[in-house]
């Protein structure tokens, strides 16, 4: 019998042991746990767009016009209104803590010493925006400032980024931008675009022969005309004007043969038509297509890639420029690139007048005991002519 109790207290002895080792080693795991800093949420490729926001009516503009002349900065207190600000950004893969996002505003410049809020905290709660690895944007709207001077927002803009709460410890980033003058300027002047007057010159001189022939005025038209063109005034008497290449071949763009060059923004635009509401793009999407001015002045990009400089050929320098034809052996094309500064300093040495003379170009010290028969027999007998040509370089 008292084998039976001995073996029964041990066992439950041994039993009360395990039981403690187990509540031990599970409560030293959880401890461990615990203690495990909890991964933070992230967010990559943040980046920032602003949008300009044209005025709907052009009396608006004229009945408010008088207000802009009141203060050096009255003119930004107005258009800083038309100027949203469009935030993209990543989520991070661990964004599941995620309940609230925090925006917070601020600008620094010439006007403020610190760096001041000028608008209200931004608070998200829309769970769309909690998703990890999801790509988010969000608009905060021109109407939203709360600067007393809307100028204030020119100069360094800082837009912060906190989840949950607004604390250093939550911050997920800082994105820094800029907004010029112009941009609030430029809103003004979205919806007075007004048709300019093309300098077209056409004069008469004399040749070798005493016969008299017609020399037209050649323009560059970048970015969409970067070899000389003729501009050739059309019958409507409304300033539009034809675009002629050098073999006489009238151009048409996008269906569009007829053209108005529009002045808005500080900056030339090629338009479909006299009230520049058509804007001839220089967007790498839709180069060379008419697009709406609201596409075009809506984005600064745009603006800037499709506003034109038009250079008068007469205006430019004439030098000499090294431009070899395309050979069918690629082995000379290599040996071209390769020494191409070589080549091109002494065509740039020569004047205009002597650019194009029939001398022979390559010397037997261009070649080395390396170089390939077929590329010497290539170029042994290319004259200046050949590589060297006239041109017309524009500031």
């Amino acid at each position: 019998m008292k084998s039976n109790n001995s073996t029964f207290i041990l066992e439950m002895i041994l039993l009360i042991v395990i039981t403690l080792v187990l509540v031990g080693y599970y409560f030293n795991k959880l401890l461990k746990k615990s203690k495990q800093p909890v991964e933070k949420p992230t967010v990559i490729d943040a980046d920032v767009d602003l949008i300009l926001n044209p005025a709907n009516a052009k009396q608006q503009v004229k009945e408010n016009y008088s207000i802009f002349n009141k203060t050096e900065y009255s003119i930004g207190e107005t258009t800083a209104k038309n100027i949203d600000i469009k935030l993209t950004w990543t989520n991070g893969p661990t964004f599941t803590p995620v309940t609230k996002l925090y925006f917070r505003h601020l600008v620094k410049n010439d006007l403020v010493n610190n760096y001041v809020k000028v608008r209200d905290d931004t608070e998200i709660t829309d769970e769309n925006y909690f998703i990890s690895n999801k790509k988010n944007e969000y608009t905060f709207l021109g109407s939203k400032f709360t600067t007393s001077t809307s100028e204030a927002v020119v100069g360094e803009n800082y837009i912060e980024m906190y989840w949950n709460s607004i604390s250093d410890n939550n911050k997920l980033t800082t994105v820094k931008f800029e907004i010029t003058k112009r941009d609030l300027d430029s809103t003004l002047e979205l919806s007075n675009s007004t048709t300019i007057s093309v300098p077209v010159q056409l004069s008469t001189s004399e040749n070798a022969f005493g016969t008299v022939k017609s020399t037209y005025t050649r323009y560059t038209i970048e970015p969409f005309f970067n070899d000389p063109v003729r501009i050739s005034e059309s019958d409507s008497n409304d300033n539009s004007f034809n675009i002629i290449n050098d073999a006489g071949v009238e151009q048409v763009i996008d269906g569009v043969k007829k053209f108005y060059i529009v002045n808005a923004l500080d900056s030339f635009f090629i338009s479909s038509d006299p009230s520049g509401n058509n804007i001839l793009s220089g967007d790498t999407n839709t180069f060379n297509t008419f697009q709406t001015k609201m596409v075009i002045f809506g984005n600064i990009e745009s603006v800037k890639k499709s506003s034109i400089k038009l250079n008068n050929v007469q205006d430019g320098v004439e030098t000499c420029l090294f431009e070899p034809p395309d050979f069918e052996t690629e082995g000379v094309n290599d040996f071209l690139n390769d020494s191409l500064s070589k080549f091109s300093q002494r065509c740039q040495s020569l004047t205009p007048q002597m650019c194009e003379n029939g001398e022979i170009f390559f010397k037997n010290t261009d070649f080395d005991d390396n170089t390939d028969y077929e590329i010497i027999s290539a170029l042994e007998d290319i004259y200046y002519e050949n590589v060297c040509k006239k041109r017309v370089i524009y500031n």
